[in-house]
């Protein structure tokens, strides 16, 4: 009976913590208007509520079942992001909460492993990119002084509105290029 009342638990948890998710999925779309806005908001709330209750009820079967299951904290429920966090909570016929990969502390290292791939390749990227902008911005600041004077001769009004986008758009230049100095300091 204890195994039954856990899982009915831990359905009703996922079930609340994914409500959730498509609900904060839908608050941060942007064509969701304001009243939708705050009614969801007002469904969050509420569903927090749910998720507390729904929690206390999990943590009294978690130590009912034989292994007994460690208690969660509405802050680790919270940061479960995916569905499989939910399935490693199931029993199995061989339990698998014993599995090295079923630690929350591996798993977790696992994934910061794959992030720190992703940042490798991104770096990569940014090896090639970085330079690609630099060499941009130096023939812009090579090019648009002669053809802004140039165009003083032929049509001085449009020669002074390029002028004008010209300052500004040197402002950001610079400050990328400040960005670009700091970026090529860095190892990698």
């Amino acid at each position: 009976l204890n195994l039954k009342d856990y899982h009915a638990a831990l359905d009703h948890l996922e079930r609340l913590v994914v409500q959730r998710l498509f609900e904060l999925t839908k608050l941060n779309m942007s064509g969701t208007a304001y009243k939708l806005r705050v009614q969801i908001a007002a469904g969050i709330k509420r569903h927090s509520e749910a998720i507390r209750n729904a929690l206390a009820t999990y943590n009294k079967f978690a130590r009912l079942v034989t292994p007994p299951h460690e208690a969660l904290s509405l802050d680790t429920v919270i940061k479960y992001s995916f569905l499989g966090e939910f399935e490693l909570l199931r029993f199995s016929r061989e339990d698998i909460c014993d599995c090295p990969w079923a630690k929350p502390a591996i798993r977790e290292g696992v994934m910061s492993y794959y992030k720190l791939l992703c940042a490798r390749k991104e770096i990569e990227r940014l090896n090639i990119e970085v330079p690609h902008l630099l060499t941009s911005i130096q023939d812009e600041l090579a090019s648009f002084p002669v053809y802004i004077q140039d165009l003083k001769e032929t049509d001085p009004p449009l020669a002074h509105e390029i002028s004008l986008r010209w300052s500004l758009r040197r402002r950001i230049n610079s400050q990328h290029l400040e960005n670009i100095q700091k970026i090529m300091k860095l190892p990698g």
